[in-house]
């Protein structure tokens, strides 16, 4: 991928995009682009989404208390980022929504609810 370009001190969308899962970059870009969101506000939904997973896992049920928080983060970067993302971006990446997204994460992991948009 290229790197910043030092000439303009401006990064390209692969680096501003760094925490997207590189298997799912073209979902999220799509996304982005047919919302038409700024870039502060594709920023502050991946916080969101990053921080909900941790409280997610934090919240954890018994059957998944195995998982590390590195294992539980793969596992909806690998799944389920394109969609929670999407959710999160709904949510204007609103840190006071970050219990909502939190369970949500949960319950998609659990298996009890399917994203669609």
């Amino acid at each position: 991928m290229p790197t910043s370009n030092t000439r303009t001190g401006h990064s390209t969308l692969a680096e501003e995009l760094c925490f997207v899962p590189e298997q799912h970059l073209t979902e999220v870009v799509q996304t982005i682009v047919s919302h038409e969101v700024c870039p502060e506000l594709v920023m502050a939904t991946g916080t969101l989404l990053q921080l909900a997973t941790t409280v997610s896992w934090a919240r954890r049920p018994d059957n998944l208390l195995g998982l590390d928080i590195a294992q539980d983060h793969d596992l909806v970067a690998h799944f389920h980022y394109p969609d929670l993302f999407h959710t999160a971006l709904h949510h204007a990446g609103d840190l006071r929504d970050v219990d909502h997204i939190a369970d949500l994460v949960g319950a998609v992991l659990a298996g009890k609810t399917h994203l669609h948009h």
